[in-house]
């Protein structure tokens, strides 16, 4: 029998290619104000930015960690870690979620790593199984805040913790 210890998302973009299509993005909208009121994009940005409710009607994105969530990674333990990915069925997914389609399925075992008891072992065993499931996932186009988990999981005590959810169990 196998415990989950914590799902993970799956973000659609990395950390830097969402905040650089945010970029992007602003930059069109500040061009397209410009040319409709007749300022300057400098004018424009800075009425924009001086403002927050034109800053927030206009220009708003939804901050990367909780917007371009497409799946989740459940990471398991039955004496070795695996890896069970639950991902959107679409190929082509849009930056906004109210307009996504689509359903989560089950996209089956991603990774699995066999683990040692001690908490020393249990911490390495976890942290290089999230280290190969990036791996993976960037191969696919996916991604996670892998610097979020680890850091987690070096001030976890991983020994406590599975034997706290097994015995829940």
């Amino acid at each position: 029998m196998f415990v989950t210890l914590f799902d993970i998302p799956i973000y659609l973009r990395s950390h830097d290619k969402y905040y650089a299509e945010q970029q992007a993005f602003e930059n069109r909208k500040i061009k397209e104000l410009s040319s409709m009121s007749g300022r300057s994009i400098e004018e424009e940005k800075k009425r924009l930015y001086d403002n927050p409710f034109l800053h927030d009607y206009f220009l708003w994105w939804p901050p990367w960690r909780f917007n371009d969530i497409v799946g989740w990674a459940s990471i398991n333990y039955d004496g070795r870690y695996f890896v069970e990915g639950w991902l959107l069925n679409k190929k082509r997914v849009l930056r906004d979620p109210r307009h996504r389609k689509g359903n989560i399925i089950r996209s089956g075992k991603i990774t699995e790593q066999i683990a040692g008891f001690s908490n020393d072992e249990l911490k390495q065993g976890l942290i290089s199984i999230l280290k190969e499931l990036s791996k993976k996932l960037e191969k696919k186009g996916r991604y996670i805040n892998l610097q979020y988990w680890i850091t987690l999981v070096s001030f976890l005590d991983c020994k406590g913790y599975v034997e706290m959810l097994q015995s829940k169990e």
